[in-house]
C-alpha cells in the first residue's frame, strides 16, 4: 500500500474537513499528508490509521471525537489546536509544537504515544487548567524533554536535547 500513494508535498490544504458522524466514522487508512499546510483543518468522527501527517503545518486544527492508531505527527507545527474525545494507540508527536491547544472531552492514551521532545507551553483544558501528564505512566506516554503547559520539564534525556543535531556527539 505505501508504494502506492499519492504525493502531497508542499499542498495546501487550508480548511480541509473530514466529518464523519456518531453512526458513520470516516476510515481513514493510510492517509499521507507530510509536509503539507493544513491550517484549520477539522477531522472529526474519523478513524486515522498508519496516517502520516509529518512536518505538517497546522495551526488551528480540530481532531475530535477520532480514533488514532499507529499515526506520526513528528515536527508537526500545530498551535492552538483542538483536541478532544479521541483515542490515541501507538502515535508518535515526536518534536511536535503543540503550544496553546485546547483539550477538550477526555483523551485515552492507550499505549506508546510518543511526546519526545513536544512543546504542550500554554495547552490548557476547556476549564482553563493548564495540562501536565504526570499522572501517566512511561508506558502509555513517553515523555522524554517534553515541555508541559506551564514551562517545566518531565524525565530530561541530555542525549536528545538537541534533536537530530548531533551537537551531542561532540
Amino acid at each position: 500500500m505505501p508504494n502506492e500513494r499519492l504525493s502531497l508535498k508542499d499542498a495546501d490544504l487550508n480548511g480541509l474537513e473530514f466529518i464523519g458522524s456518531s453512526t458513520i466514522s470516516i476510515q481513514l487508512d493510510y492517509l499521507y499528508l507530510p509536509d503539507v499546510y493544513l491550517s484549520n483543518g477539522i477531522f472529526e468522527w474519523c478513524t486515522l490509521d498508519y496516517a502520516v501527517f509529518d512536518n505538517a503545518s497546522m495551526s488551528n486544527m480540530k481532531l475530535i471525537n477520532s480514533s488514532i492508531w499507529s499515526t506520526s505527527f513528528r515536527g508537526i507545527y500545530a498551535p492552538d489546536a483542538t483536541m478532544g474525545d479521541l483515542i490515541f494507540y501507538n502515535n508518535s508527536f515526536i518534536g511536535a509544537t503543540l503550544v496553546r491547544t485546547l483539550f477538550i472531552g477526555g483523551i485515552v492514551w492507550l499505549e506508546k504515544v510518543d511526546l519526545t521532545n513536544v512543546d504542550l507551553l500554554g495547552s490548557h483544558d476547556s476549564q482553563g487548567k493548564l495540562i501536565h501528564y504526570d499522572f501517566t505512566s512511561q508506558d502509555q506516554i513517553i515523555r522524554f524533554n517534553t515541555r508541559f503547559a506551564d514551562g517545566s520539564f518531565d524525565d530530561i534525556d541530555s542525549s536528545e536535547l538537541i534533536f537530530d543535531g548531533g551537537a551531542e556527539l561532540g
